[in-house]
């Protein structure tokens, strides 16, 4: 499953499951390495390390 019953019934309610759908198709369970690189610069993605490694 893509997504998950919370974020499948937030798409049927604002009506976009079709899009939704067509957007799920870029998601996977690695990072490509086109994309390594950019992520490696951005702060958020740093922060959310931090929080999630945090003591």
């Amino acid at each position: 499953m893509l997504y998950h019953a919370g974020e499948l019934a937030v798409q049927a309610r604002a009506g976009v499951q079709a899009e939704a759908q067509g957007l799920g198709k870029g998601i996977g369970s690695i990072i490509k390495p086109t994309a390594q690189d950019f992520l490696r610069h951005q702060s958020l993605a740093n922060i959310l390390h931090l929080i999630q490694h945090r003591p």
